[in-house]
């Protein structure tokens, strides 16, 4: 018996009462039964110790919300996987209704209408009805309720929408932000939910406002431009789907509602995550404390009948007009967003150990500027300075550089004219195989050499062990200064290549080669966990915008959000250092100590005798030709051309990645 308690999974549990109650609120049955129900399952989803163990030790009952009649029904599931009341229930009705209830414009009640009056009993069956008409038929139900019921239908077909970068959902946000602070009665009004916790991707947008007038702001919030359909219009909250999302099409925004004196905990409360949310209710709950998104109050009386006699006589111990007023009532300093994940944070906070993360303000250069010409490279370095920044580094690509000495030249005609330090740099494709081919002149000159992880389609289907291998051999080489796009993901549109990144942190720890932090908000790369990763690795990162663009330079600040989020520290951030220390540290990494060990370092200096190439001239010209970049298409599908193979191979031995280079 005692095994077998164990062996259940609380959220096994939980499933059951939540399938109780909203099949109970489909029935029409007891409101409130339902809604504890529903309780019940959500307390259960937060418990840190097994359902079954606080079974057996009989102290389920002191967990406020669980009385002895749910303690009965959890003995039973944990026994048989159902309870008595759970079989009346599916004996009752059918379990497909749920997903009926949860089609927008349904709802319990139109649920139990349909089963009753027209039989249906799943989504399939809903379609058909709705599709024909007979829908109408039930009271209540009239055609925008069908359109509805339609177009949400459709939508569950084609599956959940794509989430949508930081970088589009802030600009959306901001916009969204904007428009409330436009009432009057809008006091505070921020943007939160996982957009506040920069992660990486978003799924709905989260506003939360503060005011003492809300029905105002609720139909503010419902005359913001581009909503197509109202979901939701309530007194203190709304929720509506926005048409024309780039990138999406359409999203859902919702808007939460609390007096001023409340908007601290709000704030807390709807920016997540969930596991930190509960993490920080469960530490509460040990202090005789509540805590939800209206503050922080001294529980008076136990018991699940108590509630209302409970927020009556309580005593709020906090404003909760600013977030580190909770924080400070459960005992805990404040805890940034990029940190609230459930994942440690607040075991640290609580023994003191929470990093001083890295901030924007910390760093003293950009890394990763690339630019194609001189021109484009003193726009990139000159909005650079213009942010404060004392150095920067312009990378090229590597097969772009014809003339190294006057590509150093340059840089340093862009040092001397912008007073500002350029660290001139290549990038060069890791090969399939690991390989790097970085002529050893060109290494001597320039100043920075960052290899790109970034693989070619082919290098996707490497096995796990083979794609680590090949960047620790990369790493090892000592051709590298910088490891860029170690993974080679495009957020939303492909996964990174499937590799231990950990071996090869401590392989870049060992080797002083730093790994690229990249800004741009398609790839994050290296990820945030990557980040996290890489804290215990030791490894320098290099924090950088990637930008191409003037206007791209900015996205320096999502590089910085990756790293806190990887709870990063301004010490492991090479680009946190004064220019005279990162020259220093390029500087331990000259071409005569990478000679000295065994590396993929191609010595590739031709002969000036040599007759150039009709072929090499024209690859070098740019831009390439229709017929040429056809003929450079055919060769990566497997053509055999063995004349433009010997081109290609006029630098370098790898003909694949030279034509694969040219093409991108």
């Amino acid at each position: 018996m005692q095994q077998e308690q164990r062996a259940v999974d609380n959220a096994d549990v939980a499933a059951v009462f939540l399938e109780m109650g909203e099949l109970l609120a489909i029935a029409g049955g007891d409101l409130y039964r339902s809604r504890a129900f529903r309780t019940t399952a959500r307390i259960l989803e937060e418990l840190t110790t097994p359902v079954g163990e606080l079974l057996l030790l009989n102290r389920l009952t002191s967990i406020r919300g669980i009385g002895a009649g749910s303690v009965e029904r959890i003995q039973q599931i944990l026994q048989t996987g159902t309870c008595a009341d759970h079989q009346k229930l599916l004996q009752r009705l059918p379990t497909g209704l749920r997903e009926v209830l949860h089609v927008r414009g349904m709802g319990p009640r139109h649920a139990r209408l349909a089963f009753e009056m027209l039989g249906v009993s799943n989504r399939e069956q809903l379609e058909w009805v709705a599709r024909n008409g007979l829908l109408r038929a039930l009271p209540g139900v009239g055609d925008k309720t069908v359109d509805r019921v339609i177009s949400h239908l459709d939508e569950l077909k084609i599956g959940p929408p794509p989430r949508l970068l930081l970088r589009d959902a802030l600009l959306l946000g901001a916009r969204l932000v904007d428009w409330l602070k436009e009432d009057p009665a809008v006091v505070r009004v921020e943007q939160t939910g996982s957009a506040r916790r920069r992660k990486e991707t978003v799924g709905d947008l989260d506003v939360l406002v503060a005011t003492a007038r809300p029905a105002p702001c609720v139909q503010r919030f419902l005359a913001f431009p581009g909503v197509k359909e109202v979901l939701l219009a309530g007194e203190s909250r709304a929720s509506v789907v926005l048409e024309g999302v780039p990138g999406r099409g359409a999203m859902q925004a919702d808007l939460r509602i609390v007096v001023v004196e409340s908007f601290g905990a709000g704030l807390h409360y709807f920016t997540g995550s969930k596991q930190h949310n509960i993490q920080v209710r469960l530490r509460a709950n040990q202090r005789k404390l509540a805590v939800s998104e209206h503050g922080v109050w001294e529980r008076k009386l136990f018991g699940r009948n108590h509630g209302d006699e409970n927020r009556k006589i309580a005593r709020r111990i906090t404003p909760g007009t600013v977030e580190g007023d909770l924080f400070a009532a459960v005992g805990l300093p404040l805890i940034v967003p990029e940190l609230r994940e459930g994942d440690g944070e607040i075991d640290a906070a609580d023994a003191g150990r929470l990093p001083r993360l890295v901030e924007l303000s910390d760093l003293r250069g950009d890394l990763g500027l690339r630019a194609r010409s001189a021109a484009e490279a003193a726009d990139l370095l000159a909005a650079s300075k213009a942010r404060g920044h004392a150095y920067g580094t312009w990378i090229r690509p590597l097969h772009e550089v014809d003339d190294v000495a006057a590509f150093v030249r340059q840089a340093r005609a862009l040092e001397d004219r912008l007073q500002l330090r350029v660290f001139c740099g290549v990038e060069v494709l890791i090969d399939k195989a690991g390989g790097v081919q970085v002529p050893a002149t060109l290494r001597a000159a320039v100043d920075v050499v960052v290899g790109c992880a970034q693989p070619l389609l082919s290098v996707f289907d490497l096995a796990k062990a083979a794609q680590t291998a090949r960047l620790l051999k990369a790493v090892s080489s000592g051709a590298l200064d910088v490891l860029a796009r170690p993974t080679g993901r495009r957020l939303l549109v492909q996964d990174g290549a499937d590799l231990d990144l950990h071996p090869v942190l401590l392989s870049a720890a060992r080797e002083h080669v730093a790994v690229e932090v990249s800004g741009d908000p398609q790839r994050l790369d290296l990820s945030a966990r990557g980040c996290r990763a890489d804290r215990a690795a030791g490894a320098l990162l290099s924090l950088s915008s990637a930008a191409t663009t003037v206007s791209e330079t900015g996205l320096l600040q999502h590089a910085v959000w990756q790293a806190r989020r990887g709870w990063i520290e301004p010490a492991l951030v090479l680009n946190s250092r004064s220019a005279a220390d990162v020259d220093a540290w390029l500087g331990e990494r000259r071409p005569g100590r990478a000679r000295s060990r065994t590396s993929t370092v191609t010595e590739a200096a031709p002969s000036p005798d040599r007759p150039v190439d009709p072929l090499v001239e024209l690859l070098n010209t740019r831009p390439l030709s229709k017929a040429l970049r056809a003929r450079l298409e055919g060769f990566l599908h497997g053509d055999v051309d063995d004349e433009l193979r010997r081109a290609l191979e006029h630098d370098g031995p790898n003909a694949l990645q030279k034509a694969f280079a040219l093409l991108v």
